[in-house]
């Protein structure tokens, strides 16, 4: 059980910019206000929390008006539900940098203020509210029991379902009824595995079987939603995200591995996007990520891993866990997701390098073309393929017992190639300078110009401008000997 310090946990989220300003702003104008939802679950774990949301005991018109005579700049970011967002400018403490510097000494800062609510009607999709002066009616249209503890200004903590127990045991639990909750709003189950990840240590039996048994409702539910909570699930390293302390990949119910595995033998994946998964490539590619991760902490300057709270930042590794998870087309991806077009243009690459040998134009190649990004993708895929290799079976149990491959011999793989990631080599020739030395504007100089640029490649980016030239116009001489060799009738 994790012991909870509610007392020194409450003051921080109570310290943070702009808190007590908001809270003064309500209060001068008889407006009861508390912190809530996911600012107060994560505070009392200590972990950091990127958005601060109050619920009020007032109409959003009302809030609106009384932050906008203090000068706060206020937008109605979802009126209909009585969501507005303050944007208010907070004066840093005396010892923080001064105006002189070139660092500000005002901060702005934003909250969600929403107005206490209660259900008319849902359907499983979409809720139609009404606001309320009951705080326990806005919490009991909560979905956990973690999720519906509050803050006021004075440090007092409102928990009204034991959210709070639950936390502290790793317990994710429906306020009231599974099947019920679930039928408000079938995204639900997704969320549940979700918040597992992040803080679950054992499954809640009802809320499991109740999430397998509701899934056909997830196909009344858009796509945008549907992936927006698939994403944070595959992205996610809630409770060792897969990996053992020895380094292992461990397949237990608390990590993606998982969590992936009853959502494929549950049937839920099948529903939602009418194929398999592939786990055990999944679970290589989870492993190959630590490896690839260690070594660029032991050997080079920057560390992969951009994390809050032990969490890829941005969906740094989503696109290459989309695609070794699901192994399918690219049509695949543009008719089951809505991913927007860069999204697509990377799977795209990922479609490409992941049939490239590992070698030294390859790697060359990918770095001049495509970047250092699909580098770092390309490594981890041959990792992949180098754990892959190693085992004999592919069902999930025998992959998760077999990894065992160790740094030292996938960093010799590696390092006898990380050249390849500093260098920063222009190609040397461009379309003028064919031009330059006679070679016309048109589609066969678009031609030559590429076999030139293939040729550099072939030899890794060490060819100087004369050289190329040379190439070029030998080319070109072989075009018109060609095109000038006389016919016969």
């Amino acid at each position: 059980m994790l012991k909870i310090e509610t007392k020194k946990t409450i003051q921080n989220l109570l310290q943070e910019p702009g808190v007590s300003e908001v809270f003064n702003i309500l209060r001068r104008c008889g407006i009861e206000a508390r912190l809530v939802g996911g600012c107060v679950r994560d505070y009392l774990i200590g972990r950091p929390c990127k958005d601060i949301d109050f619920a009020v005991q007032a109409p959003p018109e009302q809030a609106t008006e009384a932050l906008t005579k203090a000068g706060a700049r206020v937008y109605p970011t979802g009126l209909k539900h009585g969501t507005i967002t303050a944007v208010i400018d907070v004066k840093l403490q005396e010892n923080a940098p001064s105006a002189k510097s070139r660092w500000p000494d005002v901060k702005k800062t934003s909250f969600e203020l929403t107005s206490l609510r209660r259900d008319v009607v849902t359907d499983g999709r979409h809720a139609s509210v009404a606001f309320t002066n009951s705080w326990h009616e806005d919490a009991e249209r909560r979905d956990f029991t973690f999720n519906a503890m509050y803050v006021d200004q004075d440090g007092k903590l409102y928990d009204f379902f034991g959210g709070l127990d639950d936390l502290a045991n790793g317990v994710v639990r429906f306020i009231g009824d599974p099947e019920k909750r679930i039928r408000e709003d079938y995204l639900r189950i997704l969320r549940y595995y979700r918040f597992f990840l992040r803080y679950g240590k054992s499954h809640n039996s009802d809320a499991l079987s109740a999430t397998k048994r509701l899934q056909e409702g997830l196909t009344q539910l858009s796509i945008e939603r549907v992936q927006a909570e698939l994403f944070e699930i595959i992205t996610a390293s809630g409770g060792g995200g897969g990996f053992a302390a020895s380094g292992g990949v461990e397949l237990s119910e608390v990590n993606i591995g998982g969590v992936l595995k009853i959502l494929q033998t549950s049937g839920i994946i099948e529903t939602l996007f009418g194929v398999s998964i592939d786990l055990p490539q999944f679970l290589l590619l989870l492993r190959a990520e630590t490896i690839y991760a260690d070594l660029q902490r032991a050997h080079w300057v920057q560390d992969p891993w951009d994390t809050v709270d032990d969490e890829p930042s941005n969906f740094l590794w989503l696109d290459i866990r989309l695609f070794c998870l699901f192994q399918q087309s690219l049509d695949f991806f543009k008719t089951k997701f809505c991913l927007p077009r860069h999204k697509i243009a990377s799977l795209k690459m990922l479609f490409k390098i992941s049939r490239l040998d590992f070698s030294e134009q390859s790697i060359f190649m990918i770095k001049y073309r495509f970047g250092s990004y699909f580098m770092d993708m390309f490594f981890i895929l041959h990792i992949r393929n180098c754990l892959a290799a190693k085992v004999e079976h592919q069902d999930v149990e025998v992959v998760a017992d077999c990894l065992n491959l160790s740094l030292d011999e996938i960093n010799e793989v590696i390092e006898k190639y990380r050249a390849g990631l500093s260098f920063d080599t222009q190609f040397p020739i461009q379309g003028q300078d064919l031009v330059d030395i006679g070679i016309p504007a048109g589609k066969e100089l678009g031609k030559i110009l590429g076999a030139c640029e293939q040729k550099w490649i072939t030899r890794l980016g060490e060819m100087s401008e004369k050289e190329m030239l040379a190439v070029a116009s030998d080319l070109w001489g072989k075009k018109l000997a060609e095109t000038n060799k006389p016919s016969h009738s």
